[in-house]
């Protein structure tokens, strides 16, 4: 706010006698009546940005505001040992330069918050701040300064977002693996929603606190067949407070392959409710979790989100995304109420993408490939030529040029419009003419002004078409048959890693790109989903300058994974086709992990960066480069000897 806040910060004195001095000065020095008798010990709270706002809530009866900075006044004794008398100017003075002070306070913590940028999504204080700096909502609250301050509870475990490996049995656990256990929490677990393409129930059961009257579970289950859903929903009818969802599957769906998990918690003794949402990349069977010797090994996001009292729908990408997904999957509405009871600033610098399964033509952008393209550049992480992309895949489809050259053109931050009209030979209906650039406030600016302020998230930066530049950037990790059958588990632990013999033997497949996928835990098949994006410069995002980002979650490289965007024969409008239920997340690497010169100035970007760039951000499972398959053959699961 502007100067009118220094008139509501003042101080109160202890003694009546103090108190009357103290009025008689301010009466004076205004040159107006004595002005009424401060309250006692109330603030309002006032969540406000701009100064308009702030300007309507001054002309309502309250007496004292607090700024939308949290630039908290609060009510403290005042001092004056001396009890001389002063003249009408001595008092005039010393009000004038009390004033001045607050003002230039005022002014210092203002900038000092307004000025805090999130590098990334473990600062969460800084995204906090961002985020009320940012916050166009007014919002009023009573605060009783009389009260007893509550004890400040201790950070919440993922407050800020992880990604981890899944633990292996038979070995030491490393500071970056977990257990199913300590996923879910059971202790302190209310409701929980799990989804998978593959369950072992009987193991899963036992994770969850069943004996508690006060637990509820929601599956997200697969049921593409109407007698496997019945034979789902009879084994469930046994089981009291335990209810199962199945997504669409008709027409040309196939698979529910997502994975999330949505953890309500609740910790009786300090009172503190939160949500955990895990990305998985492992189904809901223990040999994914690190079972049966340690034989496969997947990764997991996780980040923990506190509760509020006052549901907020509209708060970030990521919450917009994951209701968007949720609603279509036919989640109950108690969840979804639940989900906006929860503060989700902690996630504004990340994407939830997903794909819908059907086909979709009103919101094509939203999924599948083409809302991977469009969070990336929602979220100011487009880049231009140069992009260097890491896939690490446990199926593998025909994978042709023009589905690779696709899925590297979304990681740039483009939905897949412009191939489109290529294939059409612009046939495709015109959209509709794009907005002009605006300012912080939503107002219109000036073309060349916005040209110099402009975010890499506003403008439209070249997409790469050259598919011998697309090949020399865009790496496959598979497993070659050799790696399978010296893997501990061996070919019999290898079900779920799929791809076929006549699409390896198909002339446009790029056998170059593949990489042989060999963990850096020796012995251990991959089951992960993982896309590893280094950019070729810093990217200059809203929340800060990212050196790259990663993918994490249920897609592999598939067509069926990421849809396909066609051409609607009656509307001449794009629609996409989508053949499963998929969902991971997006997760930027902050360009500090660049590193700092010898002097300390951060290092600059020229080219992309090595792979240690995600170094404590998400850990790399596989060795990297990578070895070229050349002459070895991948591994083919219809192939296996049992």
């Amino acid at each position: 706010m502007s100067g009118d806040k220094d008139i509501f910060d003042f101080e109160v004195p202890d003694s009546e006698a103090e108190k009357e001095e103290m009025q008689r000065a301010i009466a004076l020095s205004l040159e107006q009546q004595q002005p009424p008798r401060a309250q006692k010990r109330k603030v309002v709270v006032l969540v406000s940005d701009d100064e308009d706002g702030a300007d309507q809530i001054l002309k309502r009866p309250s007496t004292t505001i607090v700024s939308r900075h949290r630039t908290v006044v609060t009510y403290v004794s005042a001092r004056h040992p001396e009890k001389k008398q002063r003249t009408v100017s001595e008092c005039k003075q010393m009000e004038l330069e009390r004033l001045a002070r607050a003002k230039a306070k005022a002014k210092e913590n203002e900038r000092a918050e307004t000025e805090v940028k999130p590098m990334n999504f473990y600062d969460r204080a800084a995204a906090a701040a961002l985020e009320r700096a940012g916050e166009k909502k007014k919002k009023m609250q009573l605060v009783d300064l009389s009260s007893p301050e509550p004890e400040r509870l201790p950070a919440l475990k993922f407050g800020r977002g992880v990604v981890k490996k899944t633990f292996r049995t038979g070995q030491q656990q490393q500071k970056d693996e977990i257990r199913i256990e300590e996923v879910l929490e059971k202790e302190t677990l209310v409701t929980t929603l799990l989804s998978s393409f593959q369950w072992d129930l009987e193991w899963i059961l036992k994770k969850l606190p069943l004996d508690r009257n006060d637990h509820n579970v929601v599956f997200v289950m697969h049921a593409k067949e109407e007698q496997d859903r019945r034979m789902k929903e009879a084994f469930f009818k046994g089981l009291p407070r335990v209810e199962a969802v199945f997504p669409n599957m008709e027409g040309q769906v196939n698979c529910m392959h997502s994975k999330l998990m949505l953890l309500f918690h609740r910790d009786l003794k300090s009172g503190r409710e939160w949500l955990r949402i895990a990305v998985p990349t492992a189904n809901l069977t223990d040999y994914d979790w690190g079972m049966m010797g340690g034989v496969m090994e997947n990764m997991v996001f996780m980040i923990d989100l506190p509760r509020m009292e006052i549901p907020n729908p509209e708060q970030t990408f990521f919450l917009e995304e994951l209701l968007h997904f949720c609603s279509e999957q036919g989640i109950p509405e108690h969840i979804l109420n639940d989900l906006v009871h929860h503060d989700f600033s902690a996630t504004k610098e990340m994407a939830f993408v997903h794909t819908i399964g059907g086909s979709h033509a009103k919101d094509w952008e939203k999924t599948g490939f083409c809302g991977l393209g469009r969070a990336i550049k929602k979220l100011g992480y487009s880049s231009g030529k140069g992009l260097e992309v890491d896939y690490v895949t446990s199926s593998l489809g025909a994978a042709k040029p023009e589905f690779i050259s696709t899925i590297y053109r979304a990681a740039q931050g483009h939905t897949g419009i412009k191939d489109l009209q290529r294939r059409s030979k612009g046939s495709i209906k015109s959209a509709p003419p794009k907005r002009g650039p605006k300012d912080f406030f939503g107002r219109k600016v000036d073309n060349a002004a916005a040209a110099e302020e402009s975010t890499d998230d506003e403008r439209e930066l070249e997409e790469e078409t050259n598919w011998d530049s697309i090949r020399q950037r865009f790496r496959v990790f598979f497993p070659s048959i050799d790696t399978v059958h010296s893997s501990q588990g061996g070919e019999r632990c290898a079900g779920t890693i799929c791809f076929q013999r006549q699409w390896w033997n198909a002339p446009t497949f790029p056998k170059t790109l593949l990489r042989d996928t060999k963990s850096v835990r020796q012995g251990t098949l991959m089951h992960n989903k993982l896309l590893l994006a280094r950019p070729a410069r810093t990217l200059n995002s809203k929340n800060g300058k990212m050196a790259a980002w990663a993918y994490v979650g249920s897609a592999n490289l598939s067509e069926s994974a990421w849809g396909r965007l066609v051409l609607d024969r009656a509307t001449k409008s794009p629609k996409i086709n989508c053949k499963n239920w998929e969902c991971g997340v997006i997760i930027p690497v902050p360009a500090e992990n660049l590193g700092r010169k010898l002097s300390g100035e951060p290092v600059e970007q020229k080219g992309p960066p090595e792979m240690t760039v995600f170094r404590g951000v998400v850990p790399v499972p596989m060795k990297t480069p990578g070895e070229p398959l050349g002459d070895k053959q991948p591994w083919f699961f219809l192939e296996a000897s049992s």
